[in-house]
Protein backbone atom coordinates (compact mmCIF):
# COMPACT_ATOMS: atom_id res chain seq x y z
CA UNK A 1 0.00 0.00 0.00
CA UNK A 2 3.06 2.55 0.93
CA UNK A 3 4.53 1.99 -2.78
CA UNK A 4 0.93 2.75 -4.48
CA UNK A 5 0.72 5.60 -2.88
CA UNK A 6 4.41 7.17 -3.38
CA UNK A 7 4.02 5.65 -6.92
CA UNK A 8 0.31 7.74 -7.44
CA UNK A 9 2.07 11.26 -5.71
CA UNK A 10 4.96 11.14 -8.31
CA UNK A 11 2.46 10.14 -11.17
CA UNK A 12 0.44 13.22 -10.26
CA UNK A 13 3.62 15.24 -9.47
CA UNK A 14 5.20 13.87 -12.98
CA UNK A 15 1.73 14.74 -15.03
CA UNK A 16 1.67 18.39 -13.43
CA UNK A 17 4.90 18.97 -13.98
CA UNK A 18 4.24 17.90 -17.60
CA UNK A 19 0.96 20.19 -17.79
CA UNK A 20 2.86 22.76 -16.85
CA UNK A 21 6.14 22.95 -19.34
CA UNK A 22 4.14 21.45 -22.45
CA UNK A 23 5.48 25.00 -24.20
CA UNK A 24 8.84 23.80 -23.68
CA UNK A 25 8.54 20.18 -24.09
CA UNK A 26 6.66 20.16 -27.38
CA UNK A 27 6.66 22.48 -30.36
CA UNK A 28 3.73 21.09 -32.15
CA UNK A 29 1.04 23.29 -33.27
CA UNK A 30 -1.60 24.94 -30.52
CA UNK A 31 -3.92 22.58 -31.20
CA UNK A 32 -2.67 19.52 -30.28
CA UNK A 33 -0.85 20.63 -27.44
CA UNK A 34 -4.06 22.22 -26.17
CA UNK A 35 -5.61 18.86 -26.42
CA UNK A 36 -2.29 17.39 -24.95
CA UNK A 37 -2.56 19.68 -21.95
CA UNK A 38 -6.18 18.90 -20.86
CA UNK A 39 -5.63 15.18 -21.11
CA UNK A 40 -2.38 16.07 -18.61
CA UNK A 41 -4.54 17.89 -16.65
CA UNK A 42 -7.29 15.12 -16.26
CA UNK A 43 -4.71 12.74 -15.58
CA UNK A 44 -3.14 15.03 -12.66
CA UNK A 45 -6.60 15.22 -11.12
CA UNK A 46 -7.72 11.96 -11.82
CA UNK A 47 -4.06 10.21 -9.83
CA UNK A 48 -4.21 13.30 -7.39
CA UNK A 49 -8.04 12.02 -6.98
CA UNK A 50 -6.74 8.78 -6.67
CA UNK A 51 -4.03 9.00 -4.63
CA UNK A 52 -6.35 10.81 -1.99
CA UNK A 53 -8.98 8.08 -2.32
CA UNK A 54 -5.85 5.45 -1.43
CA UNK A 55 -4.87 7.23 1.40
CA UNK A 56 -8.50 7.17 3.25
CA UNK A 57 -8.57 3.73 2.32
CA UNK A 58 -5.27 3.22 4.32
CA UNK A 59 -6.40 5.53 7.06
CA UNK A 60 -9.52 2.88 7.27
CA UNK A 61 -7.38 -0.24 6.91
CA UNK A 62 -5.11 1.14 10.00
CA UNK A 63 -8.04 2.10 12.27
CA UNK A 64 -9.55 -1.65 11.15
CA UNK A 65 -6.69 -3.77 11.91
CA UNK A 66 -5.72 -1.45 14.84
CA UNK A 67 -9.75 -2.42 16.30
CA UNK A 68 -8.74 -5.68 15.52
CA UNK A 69 -5.71 -5.79 17.61
CA UNK A 70 -7.39 -4.01 20.50
CA UNK A 71 -10.33 -6.58 20.38
CA UNK A 72 -7.42 -9.15 20.26
CA UNK A 73 -5.59 -7.40 23.13
CA UNK A 74 -9.00 -7.51 25.01
CA UNK A 75 -9.57 -11.41 24.68
CA UNK A 76 -6.21 -12.18 25.75
CA UNK A 77 -6.51 -10.03 28.49
CA UNK A 78 -9.79 -11.65 29.67
CA UNK A 79 -8.57 -15.16 29.07
CA UNK A 80 -5.79 -14.37 31.09
CA UNK A 81 -7.96 -12.06 34.32
CA UNK A 82 -9.92 -16.13 33.79
CA UNK A 83 -6.75 -17.99 34.53
CA UNK A 84 -5.25 -16.22 37.11
CA UNK A 85 -8.79 -16.32 38.73
CA UNK A 86 -9.28 -20.03 38.23
CA UNK A 87 -5.74 -20.59 39.36
CA UNK A 88 -6.65 -18.20 42.75
CA UNK A 89 -9.69 -20.79 43.23
CA UNK A 90 -7.44 -23.80 42.57
CA UNK A 91 -4.95 -22.98 44.83
CA UNK A 92 -8.09 -21.78 47.24
CA UNK A 93 -9.46 -24.64 46.95
CA UNK A 94 -6.08 -26.80 47.22
CA UNK A 95 -5.52 -25.01 50.76
CA UNK A 96 -9.27 -25.68 51.86
CA UNK A 97 -8.88 -29.21 50.95
CA UNK A 98 -5.38 -29.32 52.57
CA UNK A 99 -6.77 -27.70 55.90
CA UNK A 100 -9.30 -30.20 55.84
CA UNK A 101 -7.37 -33.26 55.51
CA UNK A 102 -5.56 -31.59 58.73
CA UNK A 103 -8.29 -31.40 60.56
CA UNK A 104 -9.52 -34.93 59.45
CA UNK A 105 -6.26 -36.13 60.58
CA UNK A 106 -6.20 -34.85 64.32
CA UNK A 107 -9.70 -35.86 64.91
CA UNK A 108 -8.33 -39.28 63.76
CA UNK A 109 -5.19 -39.06 65.85
CA UNK A 110 -7.96 -37.79 68.73
CA UNK A 111 -9.75 -41.07 68.27
CA UNK A 112 -7.20 -42.99 68.19
CA UNK A 113 -5.12 -41.90 71.63
CA UNK A 114 -7.24 -44.26 73.73
CA UNK A 115 -6.24 -47.24 72.00
CA UNK A 116 -2.43 -45.97 71.86
CA UNK A 117 -2.66 -45.25 75.57
CA UNK A 118 -4.26 -48.87 76.24
CA UNK A 119 -1.76 -50.43 73.66
CA UNK A 120 1.32 -48.43 75.42
CA UNK A 121 -0.29 -49.94 79.59
CA UNK A 122 -0.70 -53.47 78.11
CA UNK A 123 2.01 -53.80 75.91
CA UNK A 124 5.19 -51.64 77.19
CA UNK A 125 7.93 -52.88 75.36
CA UNK A 126 8.64 -51.93 71.69
CA UNK A 127 7.34 -48.74 69.64
CA UNK A 128 3.65 -47.58 69.51
CA UNK A 129 3.23 -50.03 66.18
CA UNK A 130 4.13 -52.82 67.36
CA UNK A 131 1.83 -52.18 70.65
CA UNK A 132 -0.62 -51.44 68.13
CA UNK A 133 -0.78 -54.29 66.35
CA UNK A 134 -0.49 -56.49 69.00
CA UNK A 135 -3.85 -54.98 70.50
CA UNK A 136 -5.46 -55.49 67.16
CA UNK A 137 -4.41 -58.88 67.13
CA UNK A 138 -6.57 -59.41 70.42
CA UNK A 139 -9.18 -57.78 69.60
CA UNK A 140 -9.80 -59.58 66.32
CA UNK A 141 -9.38 -63.06 68.94
CA UNK A 142 -12.32 -61.44 70.99
CA UNK A 143 -14.11 -60.64 67.33
CA UNK A 144 -13.96 -64.13 66.34
CA UNK A 145 -14.80 -65.75 69.51
CA UNK A 146 -17.77 -63.04 70.14
CA UNK A 147 -18.64 -64.13 66.34
CA UNK A 148 -18.25 -67.89 67.38
CA UNK A 149 -20.77 -67.40 70.49
CA UNK A 150 -23.23 -65.85 68.69
CA UNK A 151 -23.81 -68.07 66.20
CA UNK A 152 -23.55 -71.18 69.11
CA UNK A 153 -26.62 -69.57 70.30
CA UNK A 154 -28.12 -68.86 67.22
CA UNK A 155 -31.86 -71.14 66.48
CA UNK A 156 -30.86 -73.28 63.71
CA UNK A 157 -33.31 -72.62 60.47
CA UNK A 158 -33.96 -73.29 57.03
CA UNK A 159 -33.33 -70.43 54.81
CA UNK A 160 -35.46 -69.53 51.82
CA UNK A 161 -33.28 -70.55 48.63
CA UNK A 162 -32.94 -73.62 51.32
CA UNK A 163 -36.27 -74.78 51.37
CA UNK A 164 -37.06 -73.90 47.58
CA UNK A 165 -34.42 -76.05 46.17
CA UNK A 166 -34.88 -79.23 48.90
CA UNK A 167 -38.52 -78.91 48.24
CA UNK A 168 -37.71 -79.09 44.62
CA UNK A 169 -35.46 -81.87 44.80
CA UNK A 170 -37.76 -84.02 47.48
CA UNK A 171 -40.47 -84.34 45.21
CA UNK A 172 -39.01 -86.44 43.60
CA UNK A 173 -39.60 -88.87 46.25
CA UNK A 174 -43.31 -87.26 47.17
CA UNK A 175 -45.47 -90.60 48.89
CA UNK A 176 -42.98 -91.73 51.09
CA UNK A 177 -43.42 -91.84 54.69
CA UNK A 178 -41.01 -89.99 57.33
CA UNK A 179 -41.24 -89.71 61.32
CA UNK A 180 -39.79 -86.91 63.36
CA UNK A 181 -38.49 -86.92 66.63
CA UNK A 182 -36.93 -84.16 68.48
CA UNK A 183 -35.81 -83.52 71.86
CA UNK A 184 -37.75 -83.30 74.75
CA UNK A 185 -37.84 -80.05 76.73
CA UNK A 186 -35.55 -78.54 74.04
CA UNK A 187 -37.83 -75.22 72.09
CA UNK A 188 -34.99 -74.89 69.52
CA UNK A 189 -35.03 -78.48 68.54
CA UNK A 190 -38.61 -78.50 68.56
CA UNK A 191 -38.50 -75.45 66.03
CA UNK A 192 -36.00 -76.62 63.59
CA UNK A 193 -37.99 -80.17 63.34
CA UNK A 194 -41.26 -78.26 62.78
CA UNK A 195 -39.37 -76.71 59.90
CA UNK A 196 -38.61 -80.14 58.27
CA UNK A 197 -42.09 -81.30 58.76
CA UNK A 198 -43.40 -78.54 56.31
CA UNK A 199 -40.72 -78.70 54.44
CA UNK A 200 -41.39 -82.33 54.02
CA UNK A 201 -45.13 -81.96 53.59
CA UNK A 202 -44.57 -79.33 50.63
CA UNK A 203 -42.49 -81.87 48.68
CA UNK A 204 -45.58 -84.56 49.14
CA UNK A 205 -44.08 -86.74 51.68
CA UNK A 206 -46.09 -88.31 54.34
CA UNK A 207 -45.34 -87.64 57.80
CA UNK A 208 -46.17 -90.47 60.16
CA UNK A 209 -45.26 -88.46 63.43
CA UNK A 210 -43.74 -85.74 64.89
CA UNK A 211 -42.45 -86.84 68.46
CA UNK A 212 -40.27 -85.71 71.35
CA UNK A 213 -38.23 -87.89 72.59
CA UNK A 214 -35.04 -88.02 75.35
CA UNK A 215 -31.88 -89.64 74.36
CA UNK A 216 -29.72 -91.25 77.40
CA UNK A 217 -27.28 -89.71 75.85
CA UNK A 218 -26.65 -86.26 74.79
CA UNK A 219 -27.66 -86.14 71.09
CA UNK A 220 -26.51 -82.97 68.81
CA UNK A 221 -27.41 -82.37 65.49
CA UNK A 222 -29.23 -84.23 62.73
CA UNK A 223 -29.60 -88.37 62.16
CA UNK A 224 -31.45 -89.84 59.16
CA UNK A 225 -32.39 -93.16 60.86
CA UNK A 226 -33.03 -96.56 58.50
CA UNK A 227 -34.14 -99.67 59.50
CA UNK A 228 -30.98 -102.05 58.08
CA UNK A 229 -27.99 -101.30 56.32
CA UNK A 230 -29.71 -101.30 53.09
CA UNK A 231 -31.03 -97.93 53.16
CA UNK A 232 -33.86 -96.85 50.77
CA UNK A 233 -33.36 -94.74 48.04
CA UNK A 234 -34.74 -91.63 49.63
CA UNK A 235 -33.14 -92.05 53.05
CA UNK A 236 -30.06 -91.97 50.83
CA UNK A 237 -31.36 -88.86 49.12
CA UNK A 238 -32.31 -86.91 52.25
CA UNK A 239 -28.64 -87.24 53.15
CA UNK A 240 -26.90 -86.19 50.24
CA UNK A 241 -29.36 -83.33 49.36
CA UNK A 242 -29.02 -81.66 52.20
CA UNK A 243 -25.60 -82.12 52.61
CA UNK A 244 -25.56 -80.00 49.19
CA UNK A 245 -27.20 -77.58 50.86
CA UNK A 246 -24.56 -77.50 53.72
CA UNK A 247 -26.90 -78.81 56.52
CA UNK A 248 -24.93 -81.56 57.98
CA UNK A 249 -26.49 -84.92 58.50
CA UNK A 250 -25.30 -88.18 58.76
CA UNK A 251 -27.17 -91.77 58.66
CA UNK A 252 -27.56 -94.35 61.12
CA UNK A 253 -29.15 -97.40 61.34
CA UNK A 254 -31.60 -98.34 64.23
CA UNK A 255 -33.61 -101.96 63.93
CA UNK A 256 -35.56 -101.58 66.16
CA UNK A 257 -37.23 -98.24 65.04
CA UNK A 258 -40.89 -98.36 64.04
CA UNK A 259 -40.42 -95.82 60.41
CA UNK A 260 -38.70 -96.62 57.93
CA UNK A 261 -37.17 -93.33 57.77
CA UNK A 262 -36.84 -91.54 60.91
CA UNK A 263 -35.37 -87.95 60.69
CA UNK A 264 -34.03 -87.24 64.59
CA UNK A 265 -33.62 -83.94 65.27
CA UNK A 266 -31.08 -83.44 68.63
CA UNK A 267 -29.47 -80.51 70.56
CA UNK A 268 -27.56 -77.63 68.16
Amino acid sequence: MLLLKILLQILTALFAALALNLDHVWHENEHKKSKARKWLYFLTAFSFILSIWVLVYDERSVERDKESLNSQLDTLKTQNDLLINSTNDSRREQVERYEELLSANKELQNQLQPFVTLARQKYPSGDVNESLKSLHSDLQKIKERTSALEASNRPRSLSLPQIETLVKELSQYKGTSIGIKYQANDSESYDYARQFRDLFSRAGWTITRVAATSYYAPFHGLEIGVKSDQAPEPALAITSILQLQSIEIKRVTHTGQTESILLRVGQK
